[in-house]
């Protein structure tokens, strides 16, 4: 994974989905926005390894929502890659109460 250096980006940390009897982390920093208006950002690695395999992901977050109170977050809804025969949904949440939108 190559990400820029700038100053907008969430960190985050989940919990995949559970599939055959099992979950995966996932955690790291979501890659650069230009835009702090309206802007994605892309996230991108490995989970950690469960039973000897782990999955990939590169996803794109919802664009940023306003929230009531200041601040804005990002909706995630998808998945890891297939790998032996199984994925894992990724959906959560990422909160940024300091960065206000245009």
């Amino acid at each position: 994974m190559h990400c820029c250096c700038c100053e907008h980006r969430h960190k985050f940390k989940c919990r995949t989905g559970c599939c055959e009897d099992h979950t995966h982390k996932i955690k790291g920093y979501t890659c650069c926005s230009d835009n702090v208006c309206y802007h994605t950002h892309i996230l991108e690695g490995c989970c950690t390894s469960k039973d000897d395999h782990a999955h990939r992901y590169c996803i794109e977050t919802s664009p940023a929502i306003p929230l009531p109170c200041g601040g804005h977050c990002h909706y995630v809804d998808s998945e890891t890659n297939c790998y032996y025969g199984h994925v894992h949904d990724v959906c959560f949440e990422i909160e940024d109460k300091k960065t206000d939108l245009c």
